[in-house]
């Protein structure tokens, strides 16, 4: 996996056949999935620069929540004068397919790069290394590499691996236990609809964003308040770039990078759907939202009744919503 087309073309045409670009954007779930899916062996090949190294680091976030046990990913950082168009060129073909045997794996990336932020030699850095690791090691669930990582940061941590698997909530199942039945949470219409959208940005024209702004205060458990608004955004943005590659890219370093990586991984559910069919779908959930708000609303003019007598307005919000009963 390289950065640009020129790259493909020039590995292409001195007999390295197998390269794929990213067109520009940074690597996203729904690539490394596909790609985990064509090959065990992925290598991500980068500039040796820092923009390199930060192209690297994104790819890694997004590839974590898709490693599969028996699968590589990993990392080739070319001279920082290079990139793969003129590393072949001026090294040839066995020059370059040597170095991608050189190529350095994931896990080992990744502990390099957090213990690089920090001295390991307090109890401080080792902490703040702790801290830092928790997040994007419980993204992993390949069963044997999530093992393997745990143990390598509790060991470079100098903590048991109980200990470790402790603070990072991590419920392991002890041999000749059964484990304990998980409840399914269903998501909910704002993440659904979301999701839909990160899959096919082009649905944002089915949908009228105008709603969420004059119901956004009737967020609540069902309609989480931060989902909500990132579903207005989406909208938003998707009307206007039909063709988005990455809602992380778009909002990372934003209150809503976190969420965007969820939904962004939760996208992968829908990919395989034909359009209509998921045209269907997102009009269907988005009629059941905007439901919710008018259900939602008589309810609370309801409740309001009974302690207070209602104005004008009051009664006219409610003949209109009962009107819209009547009408659908």
């Amino acid at each position: 996996m390289v950065e640009g087309y020129m790259d493909v073309v020039a590995l292409a045409q001195y007999g390295v056949g197998y390269a794929v670009a990213t067109l520009g954007t940074a690597t996203t779930p729904w690539q490394v999935q596909k790609l985990l899916r064509q090959s065990d062996d992925v290598i991500y090949c980068f500039d040796g620069d820092e923009a390199g190294r930060r192209a690297a680091w994104r790819a890694l976030e997004n590839s974590l929540a898709q490693l599969q046990d028996g699968k590589q990913v990993r990392f080739l950082f070319l001279p920082a004068e290079d990139d793969p168009d003129s590393y072949v060129r001026s090294q040839g073909k066995a020059a370059f397919e040597a170095l991608l045997q050189q190529a350095q794996p994931l896990s080992e990336f990744l502990m390099q790069q957090l213990a690089s932020r920090v001295d390991m030699r307090t109890a401080e850095g080792r902490a703040k290394f702790l801290q830092d690791a928790k997040p994007l090691v419980k993204q992993v669930t390949a069963p044997m590499l999530s093992l393997v990582l745990r143990k390598q940061v509790a060991e470079m941590a100098g903590v048991a691996q109980s200990e470790l698997e402790q603070g990072f909530e991590i419920k392991v199942v002890t041999r000749g236990r059964a484990p304990e039945r998980r409840t399914l949470v269903k998501p909910s219409l704002t993440r659904l609809l979301s999701e839909m959208l990160v899959s096919r940005p082009s649905l944002a024209a089915l949908a009228d964003s105008s709603q969420l702004h004059a119901n956004a205060e009737l967020a609540s458990i069902e309609l989480p308040p931060a989902e909500l608004a990132l579903l207005g955004r989406l909208l938003e943005l998707c009307s206007g770039r039909p063709d988005l590659r990455s809602a992380v890219e778009h909002f990372r370093g934003s209150e809503f990078e976190a969420l965007a990586r969820e939904i962004e991984v939760g996208s992968l559910r829908w990919e395989q759907m034909e359009d209509e069919a998921l045209e269907a779908e997102f009009t269907g959930a988005w009629a059941r939202l905007t439901e919710r708000f008018r259900h939602v609303r008589i309810t609370l003019l309801l409740e309001k009744s009974k302690r207070q007598r209602w104005t004008p307005e009051d009664e006219e919000q409610y003949r209109h919503l009962q009107q819209r009963t009547v009408a659908e």
